[in-house]
């Protein structure tokens, strides 16, 4: 078995503690004394709005998302929704980086990457249903802050979570000599204009880029992504 981690750096934000006025005693009246909340995390359904079609698609994603932070790890499915995944697909295309939740317009999923197992014989730009893969929902699990798919094609484990300013993958292939991760510089849903690799001497260190146009206009931007291949993330920092 081998395992191989992915870890992007993109941007530094924020976020805040979340809270709430509790009624300590008992007595139904709150005391004016400020308790810090419990976990609302269990009560996030992450798969709400994935689906519906036309005006009543709500465009979200289903992956690991922090609030404020600057890395949206998703799978992005076949029928390629606004959001990026739809729950009625069966067929993932690829991991993206970058995901706008219910904006209505396809944007972003910059810097897509796809683990493959077996002989590379085609370029996936060309070929790309030769590496994309079918899943199933009861193989897959979306929690806030982590999202976890067996790819049925491979057979690979993909696990993603985030913090506030970076974003874990990690690729859990089955033994085989013919492991390969694919990253396309090019692969924005809107296309790109520009876009660039470089791999440093370690081969651990991807320095990625790629300039595209915000969906439903043509608004510029440019994207950079430094991943960095092998390691493990820091304790606690799972959203």
């Amino acid at each position: 078995m081998r395992v191989a981690w992915v870890i992007v750096v993109l941007a530094v934000l924020g976020c805040q503690t979340a809270s709430k006025w509790d009624d300590r005693d008992g007595s139904g009246t709150f005391d004016g004394r400020l308790a810090i909340a419990d976990d609302l995390t269990q009560f996030v359904q992450p798969y709400i709005g994935t689906g519906g079609s036309g005006w009543l698609q709500g465009d979200t994603f289903a992956g690991a998302v922090f609030p404020l932070g600057m890395v949206q790890l998703s799978p992005d499915t076949l029928s390629n929704p606004a959001g990026g995944y739809d729950y009625a697909d069966s067929i993932i295309k690829d991991f993206s980086l970058t995901h706008f939740s219910g904006r209505g317009c396809q944007v972003y999923e910059d810097l897509p990457l796809m683990p493959f197992v077996g002989k590379v014989t085609t370029s996936p730009a060309t070929s790309g249903a030769t590496y994309r893969s079918t899943f199933s929902h009861a193989n897959e699990v979306a929690t806030a802050g982590y999202y976890k798919v067996l790819l049925d094609g491979p057979k690979v484990t993909a696990e993603l979570t985030v913090t506030a300013r970076t974003g874990f993958a990690r690729f859990t292939y089955p033994a085989s000599t013919d492991a390969t991760l694919f990253m396309d510089a090019g692969g924005s849903i809107n296309g790109t204009s520009a876009s660039s690799i470089s791999l440093s001497a370690d081969r651990h260190h991807v320095l990625g880029s790629a300039a595209s146009v915000i969906g439903c206009g043509s608004q510029p931007y440019t994207i950079l992504g430094l991943p960095r291949f092998g390691g493990h993330p820091p304790s606690g920092d799972r959203a």
